[in-house]
């Protein structure tokens, strides 16, 4: 478990962009990172597929992340939360005088 947050926090760190929500954004790297584990779990072969061309440098036989009906689901997700939460802080501002 230790390794799949490892694995996440490092795919966030690659993929997180200026004004992006590291939180929302690691959570999504980490449903991607288990999805990948539950994988590799149920399709053995592949992964060891994986492991070897990983090694000697070829690229992988894993299907792209986007591809995944639960990542496609998280990303759908993390927008209307993201849309929420600007929703809110504007009507905050605006019945408050900009004050917090």
């Amino acid at each position: 478990m230790k390794n799949l947050f490892q694995q996440a926090h490092a795919l966030t760190r690659a993929t997180i962009q200026t004004g992006d929500n590291y939180q929302a954004t690691f959570t999504l790297c980490l449903r991607a990172i288990i999805a990948d584990a539950k994988q590799a779990a149920s399709d053995p072969l592949a992964s060891q597929f994986n492991t070897v061309f990983d090694a000697i440098g070829y690229k992988s036989v894993r299907k792209p992340m986007i591809v995944s009906d639960t990542m496609d689901t998280a990303i759908k997700t993390a927008i209307v939360v993201m849309f929420i939460m600007a929703i809110m802080a504007l009507f905050i501002a605006v019945f408050t005088g900009g004050m917090l």
